[in-house]
Parts: C-alpha cells; structure tokens; sequence
C-alpha cells in the first residue's frame, strides 16, 4: 500500500508488525511528517527501509536499510525534478527485484493487470 497523504501514513504505520516492512521517501531525510512515521513503525518493530539522498540525515539514522540516491537540484524548479526522477527509479527497481524474486506468486496477477490494460487500447495488439 502507499499512502501520499502523511496522515494516513502514520495511521497505515500504526497497524505494522514485526515482519512487515515500510519503505520511507524523503530526499532530504529530514523531512518532519516523514520522520514522526518512521518513528511509530519503529515502534511496532517492523523494518525501515529509506530512500534518500546519499549522505547523513535524521532518516537514515532510524533505517534499518538505507537505500540513496544522488540527484544535481537546480534553482529553475523547486519541485526538485532530478530527485523525484531518482526515486521514481528507485520504485522501478524495488518492484523488479520483489516481482523477480517472487516471480510465481506474482505472475498470475502481472497477468491479470496486462490483459485489463490490453483491454483499454484501442487497437488491439499484433
């Protein structure tokens, strides 16, 4: 599941258990809202996992895995492109190495998903 939203964040988190894994984003890992969810799926002993930039911040600190990435900001955009771009990369390799991984388990429902896809094309495939 993924919530944008940082109150359903620490609401999601709160129902976490050992076992469990919640992967937190945040490029600078300083970010409050991101930190206080961290901080309670400590609390019920489920695995962190953060992306974040390359280098020290208070997120990293609380991870359990930390995953980095390194993006150039420019000052054209403040919606900071270059990390987003980076950790919509990360999402990318995340969901290919659990897919790989669990390949028989999810094949039925990457099936699922491509033949509703399919479906909404309007040509059909040769």
């Amino acid at each position: 599941m993924a919530h944008a939203d940082p109150h359903e964040q620490m609401l999601s988190a709160t129902s976490l258990r050992p076992g469990d894994v919640a992967v937190l984003f945040s490029y600078s890992g300083e970010t409050r809202d991101t930190i206080e969810t961290c901080e309670i799926v400590k609390a019920t002993g489920a695995t962190v996992i953060t992306v974040t930039r390359y280098g020290r911040n208070l997120l990293n600190e609380m991870a359990d895995i930390k995953l980095s990435i390194s993006s150039a900001e420019s000052m054209i955009r403040s919606g900071a492109m270059g990390s987003r771009i980076g950790q919509l990369t990360m999402v990318d390799i995340l969901y290919t190495a659990v897919c790989s991984r669990l390949y028989d388990q999810v094949k039925p429902y990457l099936d699922k998903t491509r033949l509703t896809s399919q479906r909404k094309h309007s040509r059909p495939r040769r």
